[in-house]
């Protein structure tokens, strides 16, 4: 019967604790003040959030809106496309309805 706290491997014969990142022991502590250990390392702290720059926050420019333009025109094609096909499957399936009847 294997108990849980056995190794799982026999080459595996040694246990490592690993503690929260930034704790010590009371013990850590003591020698510390004694100064037989270090001084521990400083906490990390990340930088403080900046957003990333965006679009619409950035001032506009000619250029700016000439490619928004574009960008409406290619949209307003693909409108023109759109409303294209949907009126030909329209009439497509009103034609494929008329024949099943007959």
């Amino acid at each position: 019967m294997k108990r849980s706290w056995e190794p799982s491997d026999k080459a595996d014969l040694h246990f490592v604790y690993k503690y929260v990142e930034g704790a010590s022991t009371q013990w850590d502590d003591i020698q510390r003040k004694l100064r037989n250990l270090p001084t521990k390392p400083a906490a990390f702290k990340p930088d403080p959030f900046t957003p990333a720059e965006d679009e619409d926050s950035k001032p506009k420019t000619k250029s700016r809106i000439d490619n928004k333009t574009e960008e409406l025109k290619d949209l307003e094609d693909d409108l023109d496309d759109s409303c294209f096909l949907e009126e030909y499957r329209r009439k497509r399936l009103a034609e494929m309805k008329q024949t099943v009847e007959v």
